[in-house]
């Protein structure tokens, strides 16, 4: 679900046997650091399932850092896969904030803040610069 989160600004897909619509809105606010948020109901269904996509691929982005640095599998084939996913979620450049949503931020800022509170800022800065991708800016 994340993949498709990174990679369409509009879609409605099936997950789990029920219909989500993703939306560069749902996409964005997904991103909320949950600290922030004021309502008891903190993320709608289609945010929280895209939380929650977020969160594994996180996991599994790490998995793969760590499987690179400790020589468990190659680089090069592990780049041809996984590049592309970790470039678009770096980058976040499939979504805009047109609606302005979000504020100000870039896109790329809110997943960069994302990661900092919630992913592992070493180990993506680590593959990143594995796989030849700008890192996120994580700022202080």
């Amino acid at each position: 679900m994340a993949n498709i989160a990174l990679d369409w600004s509009d879609r409605d897909v099936t997950f789990k046997d029920r219909q989500l619509t993703v939306s560069n809105d749902e996409v964005r606010l997904a991103l909320h650091d949950h600290r922030m948020i004021k309502d008891k109901r903190m993320f709608p269904v289609e945010q929280a399932t895209l939380r929650d996509s977020y969160d594994a691929q996180q996991s599994f982005f790490n998995r793969i850092e760590s499987s690179l640095s400790t020589k468990l599998i190659d680089v090069v084939p592990t780049e041809a896969y996984f590049a592309y996913w970790i470039e678009r979620l770096v980058r976040f450049d499939r979504h805009n904030n047109d609606s302005g949503i979000m504020g100000t931020a870039k896109p790329a800022e809110l997943v960069a803040a994302y990661i900092k509170v919630y992913g592992d800022q070493a180990s993506i800065t680590n593959l990143c610069k594995q796989f030849d991708v700008a890192p996120p800016k994580f700022g202080s």
